[in-house]
Formats: C-alpha cells, sequence, structure tokens
C-alpha cells in the first residue's frame, strides 16, 4: 500500500547496516522534476539515521568529481549550472552530491571526518569482492561494529 519511495525509506529505518551503491546512472523513482532518485533519498537517510554504513562508488563518478573540482565546479551550486549534453560518462550531476554526501564532503577537514569510507570500483567483479570481504563473516563484521563504531558516528 505504500509509494516505492516510502517503501525504500522504510526499508532504510528498518535496516541494521546500510550498503549503498553510488552508480553512474542517477537511478529511478524520481517522484518529480528537481526532486531527488529513490536511491538519492535512500543515502539521505542512512546518513541521518546514522547508520553503520558501507558504500561502493563507480569510478566514473569519482573521476567526474575530480574533473568538475578541477574546472571550479566543486559544490553542488556550481555544477546546478550545469548542463549535461551527454550522460557519459555520467547520467546525471547529482550522482556526484551523492558521492559528497557518502564522503561527509561538507567537513573540510579530513581528519576530522569519520565513518565516511567509500570504496571505489570499476567492474563488478570488484565491488563483488569487495562485499564478499566485508560481509563474508558477518558475525565478525557485527562485532566490529559493536566494538568500534559509537551510534553518533554512523558509517565504516
Amino acid at each position: 500500500s505504500k509509494s516505492a519511495l516510502d517503501s525504500c525509506l522504510a526499508g532504510v529505518e528498518k535496516c541494521d547496516y546500510f550498503l549503498g551503491v553510488i552508480l553512474p546512472r542517477y537511478g529511478s523513482g524520481i517522484p518529480e522534476a528537481g526532486a531527488n532518485s529513490i536511491t538519492h533519498e535512500e543515502l539521505i537517510k542512512a546518513i541521518e539515521l546514522n547508520k553503520p554504513r558501507w558504500f561502493l562508488a563507480h569510478e566514473h563518478v569519482v573521476f567526474s568529481k575530480g574533473l568538475l573540482k578541477a574546472l571550479g565546479y566543486d559544490t553542488h551550486e556550481k555544477r546546478a549550472q550545469l548542463t549535461l549534453k551527454s550522460k557519459v560518462p555520467i547520467g546525471d550531476l547529482r550522482v556526484i552530491d551523492m558521492y559528497d554526501l557518502a564522503i561527509k564532503h561538507d567537513i573540510k577537514s579530513i581528519k576530522d571526518r569519520t565513518g565516511n569510507w567509500v570504496q571505489e570500483f570499476a567492474e563488478s567483479e570488484e565491488a563483488n569482492l569487495f562485499v564478499a570481504s566485508q560481509f563474508r563473516h558477518v558475525s565478525e563484521a557485527i562485532n566490529f561494529i559493536e566494538q568500534n563504531i559509537k551510534p553518533q558516528e554512523g558509517g565504516l
């Protein structure tokens, strides 16, 4: 009886641990023009709730962020001035906003960023290896979180 957005956000609220994947395409489920995609809203919710979280980011997103930063478009507001003429290498500049959220870009001092690990990947096999290595022994991952992550920090 819920919308896709409401169902996905409820899933984030109920989950114990969050694995986010930031791909070059922005995703579907954008309820109205200018609104965030469902995936973007899930990421925001996981961060707001300080869920222990892991993120994977496709290398095209990371590369595009670096290139735009070098060109002087290092913030959402500056990137909003741009219009993509092609969906290559990324489909929507908001994927960079998602990446910025995941790495806690808003905290200027890198030493003050905690719980902001984002693993870059190029091929799906690399993503699979990361997930398998992190979750192969779920009880060990849970143990690590309980012993090393303060609830207010969230993320890994």
